[in-house]
């Protein structure tokens, strides 16, 4: 099921992914996992689940749900840059740019190269302030 989603949002099917990615969601939700390493693939694959909901809802533009769902995986990821990074772009299209500038800086801290943030850095640093 995600395969099928990540196949229909590479062919620009939203909806059709957000459904697919749900519908598994749903499937997770109703397994009970007894051995250990069978729940951490399990939190593996969801939290990978909710992030490419994330990555739909962004082209839906439904940005404060993109922000709930990756705060929800950074309660289980708090290192996860792209996360991090999702985040802070949902919060600037929510024009919440102090919020913004802490994620940006939190994964800059975390890659240890602020190269790798989006070039409208330094534009957010003045704008957070």
């Amino acid at each position: 099921m995600k395969e099928k989603g990540n196949s229909l949002f590479k062919s620009r099917q939203i909806d059709n992914a957000l459904e697919m990615y749900g519908y598994a969601e749903a499937v997770l939700a109703q397994y009970e996992f007894e051995e250990e390493e069978d729940i951490a693939e399990f939190c593996d694959l969801a939290l990978c689940i909710l992030l490419n909901s994330t990555a739909c809802l962004s082209k839906q533009k439904e940005y404060v749900q993109v922000g709930q769902l990756c705060s929800i995986i950074l309660e289980f990821q708090p290192n996860n840059v792209k996360v991090m990074y999702r985040r802070a772009m949902a919060t600037i299209e929510l024009e919440k740019h102090g919020w913004a500038y802490w994620d940006l800086y939190l994964a800059a801290e975390s890659i240890q190269n602020i190269k790798k943030l989006p070039r409208n850095w330094r534009k957010l640093q003045t704008l957070s302030k």
